[in-house]
């Protein structure tokens, strides 16, 4: 089902629809908007899993490159006209033990959870590594 909407409302004017979805049965149904994808998006949305993740090695490389002309210039903050980059030099941080805290304060982990810990929202995280590509034995 397709309901026509404002041109300002959505990009084409237009909304679709789950198949079977009634609009007036109730006043919070959703419509999924069609909305124009960019040229990059769509040549996105036909990469191969594989190729996907060839794309996000290659800009990996390139930011691993751009990390090391920053260090090499010993930058620590710089402002351009879109972005800020700040780098901060290796460091040493500290880690707790914590069953010799557990220990030492004779407590059991689920109240040392319970009166020290919180939860903490985290978003999505991706991890890049490079395939090791090894020649073989002759």
């Amino acid at each position: 089902m397709t309901i026509n909407f404002p041109a300002a409302r959505a990009s084409d004017g237009q909304a679709v629809l789950s198949p079977g979805a009634d609009p007036r049965a109730n006043r919070e149904t959703v419509a999924r908007r069609r909305t124009a994808l960019s040229p990059e998006g769509r040549r996105l949305r036909k990469l191969t899993d594989g190729e996907l993740a060839d794309e996000v090695g290659t800009f990996e490389a390139r930011i691993d490159a751009l990390k090391a002309e920053a260090i090499r210039r010993e930058i620590r903050r710089a402002e351009g006209g879109d972005f800020r980059i700040t780098l901060t030099p290796p460091g040493t941080s500290q880690r707790t033990d914590k069953p010799l805290l557990l220990q030492v304060m004779g407590i059991t982990e689920a109240e040392y959870t319970a009166r020290f810990c919180h939860p903490v929202q985290t978003g999505w995280r991706l991890t890049c590594t490079a395939h090791r590509k090894f020649e073989k034995a002759v």
